[in-house]
């Protein structure tokens, strides 16, 4: 599964804007909980539980490491107080919906055909946005830390095809290319160009996917409010979880049969049966 099966936040834009990680709800249902966003029932051929939680997993993993990198490279007068308004608020991490107590733990990044994972990382903020071939005009907005950060991942053409980055209050155009990182203050007017494509084309030539790192104002004081349920909740699944891993819920038939082979190797390891000459 991937964005095309969850529902975009801004309907009236080209192109797919979809919320991951927590969420505070609807106004007038507020609830803090992992976002419910599929377009389509479990009942689908193609879905199920487990592949929608593997998707939060890969998502949450993403996340992770576009984090790592804004962490290692960015100033702290991007992130300082973003930091602190984490912290103070006891926010998650995004972590899949798993209901972690901690903010750092185990994630996996697939380079080429080779799975990589950083152990005892710092894992993604809270909450974030993913986007396809996404525009919006200027516009303006309002977030509980200054800045903001968008990660263009992908792009399939060059210069002259549109979707870029605009600071209208600076006169600023930033030039979308393929690992792209962009930080701005959300409150300074801003935007993306339309790209050259057909918008109603439902599979178009022209491909641009990033994430974005934003925070919803609201999702501070409904974990405050509301946010005991998810612990109590979440607590009892600790209770009856026996995974090591940060993303249990991703724990499946494969991933045991992968532990086991996984100790048999380290107790041959122990045996002395790989040392020998």
């Amino acid at each position: 599964m991937g964005i095309e099966d969850r529902r975009s936040v801004r309907l009236e834009d080209p192109g797919r804007m979809v919320q991951t990680g927590y969420t505070a709800g609807a106004r007038g249902a507020p609830a803090f909980d992992w976002v419910r966003n599929l377009l389509h029932s479990l009942e689908m051929e193609y879905l199920s539980e487990d592949s929608v939680a593997a998707s939060d997993y890969l998502t949450s993993c993403l996340f992770a490491l576009g984090w790592n990198i804004i962490r290692a490279i960015l100033p702290d007068a991007v992130i300082g107080d973003w930091v602190d308004y984490l912290r103070s608020n006891g926010m998650p991490a995004m972590d899949a919906g798993v209901g972690m107590t901690g903010t750092t733990g185990d994630y996996s990044i697939r380079y080429g055909d080779e799975s990589i994972t950083f152990h005892d990382a710092e894992l993604a903020p809270v909450t974030g946005l993913l986007n396809y071939n996404y525009s919006r005009a200027i516009h303006h907005e309002a977030h509980p830390h200054r800045f903001a950060v968008q990660w263009i991942i992908g792009r399939t053409h060059g210069q002259e095809y549109g979707g870029h980055f605009y600071i209208s209050s600076y006169g600023v155009r930033i030039i979308n290319t393929t690992d792209t990182m962009i930080a701005w203050r959300p409150t300074d007017k801003h935007g993306t160009s339309l790209a050259n494509f057909d918008p109603g084309d439902p599979d178009p030539p022209y491909g641009q996917f990033g994430i974005c790192y934003c925070t919803s104002t609201r999702l501070a004081t409904v974990l405050h409010r509301y946010g005991n349920d998810l612990q109590d909740r979440t607590s009892a699944q600790d209770d009856d979880r026996s995974s090591p891993v940060p993303f249990a819920k991703r724990w499946t038939a494969r991933d045991e049969a992968a532990a086991v082979a996984a100790q048999e190797f380290l107790n041959e390891i122990v045996a002395g049966v790989l040392m020998d000459d």
